[in-house]
């Protein structure tokens, strides 16, 4: 028996950045906990991390989770 079990979910969307400057990515999360460690969520623009948090939050009491990054004008994924 593995002593880790791991899934992975993905979520995108497209968006299209006005301006430069800073931006606040914003998430509402929750994990499928499974095991001792929490879920772990990552954030990504054009595929590159911003930032890895745990998400040991439950469905019955999702998370908010912000993320500030700096961005380029242009299409953004």
């Amino acid at each position: 028996m593995p002593d880790k079990i791991s899934s992975a979910i993905a979520c995108d969307a497209q968006s299209k950045v006005p301006v430069a400057g800073e931006y606040v990515l914003r998430a509402r999360a929750y994990g499928l906990q499974a095991g001792p460690d929490p879920a772990r969520m990552v954030l990504l623009v054009d595929g590159k991390t911003i930032t890895t948090v745990d998400v040991p939050q439950t469905e019955e009491a999702p998370g908010t989770f912000d993320a500030r990054v700096t961005l380029e004008p242009g299409q953004r994924r």
